[in-house]
């Protein structure tokens, strides 16, 4: 805790030189309030940040200039960060009578890491009275009514508190004969509008929360909810509009029951795709039920599913199941909607991807993104699943999704990626993925869970099998495997991955410094470059050494760390990018956060210099190897064509080969560097630290 010799006043200059403590980073979309009230005059400005930081006595909420945003974008300003105010100004709302002053930080230095035990004391202090903030849960600028998920466009950070619904209702004096249904209110809405008609519905699909917040509007609640609803008579779409949508969104579950009243009826805006989730012998209505909070204002009341049983000439629909065993995977075309269940035996570290609208190009944000292998009954072979972040964060966050749990992924699309398939020969690289409906049911294996749908044969076979499994059967990676692991799998030829990737676009070497200086927090991405192999090491991982028995290794396999930023420039002028394996003891508060386990799994580490400047990349390979032929060669490691595929065995790599890989590329001269074509995956670990996996390497004909 700081001494009172720390303590700012908001309006001298000690506010300006104070040591301070960042206990709070809260993130939402600029808009032209925005920049009227702080002075901001950024025109490509997309997020802004309030900042609370506090000293011994008192907490502010400030505005970050949107040009410091990168701070925040890198991790070099987080919660705890200890930080010096070095230049602020206070703006002053002239349409407000006699309104407070918005303190807006034009620079800061961040001076070192608070003890992360002291951040609650901190948010208990109080708020230093001109700071008009109290507890609000919007914004100190700008007319948005709320803040947004710090890494991601898909959830807000408001939480149920912030909105004051009920979390279970009764009918009360509603019968039968007060209730309407949807075939009904379909047919004859303009007729029976004015007696304000009741609808008593069951929740069948609920899409993730629709974000169309734009720098150039100010929508205060820019949201919707999409619902599919239905009652005996048939099922149609339901619209949660503007803030009914955040103040819905966790209290409507698949299977919910609602009482809506005071709604609007219109045609459905979009047609809807084919509905193999309405059940059997209910028609879809091609409608939209509109939930708005004002004109007029809607009633939702969420029903108890006893309350419903109790009247007896009403029945609603149940769920319906599509699951699909792995087995079967292969026969299913390309987008169909399916359910899967099954034990999870690998999971992805989570990964950031610029959001893009229908046009391919970004629209701002990022959405969350981590692969999956989940294993069922049918097949060794596991799901490989691509899972967005919905507004299940705590089943997607690490603490809810680990390897050994049972998981059930409803509403999931199939991708079988043909358009890149150029031969019948060629191999289909089958996985499944997030749908805008996607739901997850997360459980321990011994676990009874009472599921909102029926029993299901085949999610029957899978908790079975999930309950017999051998636990020591789960697939264990390391930190390296976790980051890299991209699906589908390239070709394995150069002449079948240029013939893929026609239009390939190529990254020259001027452009590496900035592209990777650019990468933000847990951020991904793909390029292809061309570059001369300049170094190749082999490093064995920690999983050999165990099961070897080794009780010492020699220098180069001690524990390895990373020990990179983005860049950093040699004595010779030679710029070096990427991270670096260096022979350092096993120091944990040294290593880059999220960079546990690095050296769980065998690696090949490579050099790579630019073919016109004096940068070189240090990439990372780790090896999944399903042999090890002693004739291995460099072209077919790089290539992947010894590779295994997700669920097959795999073998370590024999050190005689390694070494002998390392000799054939390290004796070279640099005038006789070979020139490859390289496919690299980047993944920023820490918002600085960028780790580079090579995906495929051809070399260049000719060089």
């Amino acid at each position: 805790m700081m001494s009172d010799e720390d303590s700012f006043d908001y309006y001298d200059d000690g506010f300006e030189q104070s040591l301070l403590t960042v206990t709070d980073i809260q993130r939402y979309i600029v808009d032209p309030v925005f920049l009227q009230q702080t002075g901001l005059t950024d025109p490509y400005a997309y997020d802004a940040y309030d900042l609370t930081v506090a000293d011994s006595r008192r907490r502010v909420r400030v505005v970050l200039s949107t040009s410091l945003d990168h701070l925040v974008a890198k991790r070099k300003i987080k919660v705890g960060s200890r930080v010096r105010l070095t230049s602020v100004k206070v703006r002053y709302d002239e349409t407000r009578v006699n309104g407070p002053g918005i303190p807006v930080v034009e620079d800061l230095t961040v001076v070192s890491q608070h003890h992360a035990a002291a951040i609650d004391d901190l948010n208990m202090l109080p708020w230093y009275p001109e700071n008009d903030v109290a507890d609000t849960c919007h914004p100190v600028a700008s007319r948005r009514g709320y803040y947004m998920d710090l890494w991601s466009n898909t959830d807000v950070a408001n939480t149920a508190d912030d909105f004051q619904v009920q979390a279970s209702g009764s009918l009360g004096n509603v019968s039968s004969p007060d209730l309407y249904s949807v075939r009904e209110i379909a047919a004859h809405w303009q007729t029976l509008r004015a007696s304000r008609p009741r609808l008593l519905l069951r929740v069948m699909r609920r899409s993730k929360l629709f974000h169309y917040a734009r720098p150039s509007k100010t929508d205060r609640w820019p949201f919707q909810l999409h619902l599919v609803v239905g009652d005996e008579t048939g099922c149609c779409m339901a619209v949660f509009w503007n803030v009914m949508a955040p103040r819905y969104l966790n209290f409507l579950q698949e299977g919910s029951v609602i009482l809506v009243r005071n709604f609007t009826v219109k045609p459905r805006f979009q047609v809807a795709e084919h509905p193999l989730w309405v059940p059997p012998g209910h028609t879809w209505h091609d409608i939209d039920i509109n939930i708005n909070a004002h004109n007029p204002l809607a009633e939702v009341t969420l029903i108890d599913e006893r309350d419903v049983e109790d009247l007896h000439d009403v029945r609603l629909p149940s769920l319906t199941t599509n699951f699909i065993s792995r087995r079967e995977l292969r026969y299913i075309p390309d987008g169909y909607m399916c359910d899967i269940a099954g034990v999870v035996t690998f999971v992805g570290d989570v990964q950031r991807e610029k959001a893009k609208g229908k046009s391919g190009l970004s629209s701002g944000g990022f959405w969350q993104k981590r692969w999956l292998h989940v294993v069922d009954h049918s097949s060794n072979l596991p799901f490989v699943v691509q899972l967005y972040r919905g507004v299940q964060k705590q089943e997607f966050e690490d603490g809810g999704l680990m390897t050994g749990a049972f998981i059930v992924c409803r509403n999931m699309r199939v991708v079988r990626g043909l358009d890149s398939v150029q031969s019948s020969r060629e191999p289909r690289h089958v996985y499944v993925t997030s749908s805008k409906e996607t739901q997850l049911y997360v459980s321990e294996v011994d676990e009874d869970v009472d599921y909102p749908f029926p029993d299901d044969t085949m999610l029957t076979s899978a908790r079975r099998f999930a309950r017999a499994r051998s636990q020591d059967r789960v697939t264990h990676r390391g930190s390296l495997w976790r980051m890299l692991f991209s699906f589908p799998l390239q070709p394995t030829s150069f002449e079948a991955f240029t013939m893929q990737h026609e239009k390939l676009e190529l990254t020259p070497c001027s452009g590496w410094p900035a592209l990777v200086d650019s990468l933000t927090y847990r951020e991904s991405a793909q390029i292809a470059v061309q570059a001369a192999l300049l170094d190749v090491k082999f490093h064995p991982g920690h999983a050999r050494i165990r099961r070897s028995k080794r009780t010492h290794t020699s220098q180069n396999q001690q524990n390895q760390q990373v020990t990179s930023t983005s860049g950093a420039t040699a004595e010779d002028g030679t710029v070096y990018l990427g991270y670096k394996y260096t022979p350092l003891a096993d120091d944990a508060e040294s290593r880059p956060e999220g960079m546990t386990n690095m050296n769980e799994d065998d690696c090949f580490t490579f050099q790579w210099r630019g073919l016109n400047a004096d940068i070189v990349l240090n990439t990372v390979r780790p090896c999944n190897l399903r042999s090890c032929p002693s004739n291995l060669t460099l072209h077919a490691l790089l290539s992947g064509s010894c590779d295994a595929r997700p669920g097959e065995a795999t073998v370590d790599v024999r050190e005689d080969v390694a070494r002998r890989l390392e000799e054939s590329a390290n004796f070279r001269s640099v005038a006789s560097l070979t020139r490859y074509l390289v496919l690299l995956d980047l993944y920023c670990v820490d918002g600085q630290t960028a780790v580079m996996g090579v995906n495929r390497a051809f070399p260049l004909r000719g060089h």
